[in-house]
């Protein structure tokens, strides 16, 4: 017989290489085995959910600030040595 259980190692595996969501639609698949977990496990996958959301929201933010960064119009910046040279090619 069958009885209520904590999260078995796998199950914080799970979690962790296929994320909460994909870890989670697996475990729904057997409903037989979801009915024997305890409810502080569900807890653990909602709270994983949620922070690797926000950590999606984080990293697309900090995409699009380094790509307007990049695509920036900017004026040309030459160094010392290639301005002096141009600017002596344009006084002659």
């Amino acid at each position: 017989m069958l009885t209520r259980c904590g999260p078995p190692p796998v199950l914080n595996e799970l979690n962790l290489w296929l994320g909460p969501e994909k870890a989670m639609a697996l475990l729904f698949t057997h409903p037989s085995f979801c009915d024997l977990l305890e409810p502080h496990l569900y807890e653990t996958f909602l709270r994983a959910a949620e922070q690797d959301h926000k950590r999606s929201l984080i990293v697309h933010r900090m995409l699009e600030s380094i790509d307007s960064y990049l695509w920036l119009r900017r004026p040309q910046m030459l160094a010392s040595e290639l301005r002096s040279l141009k600017d002596s090619e344009l006084v002659e």
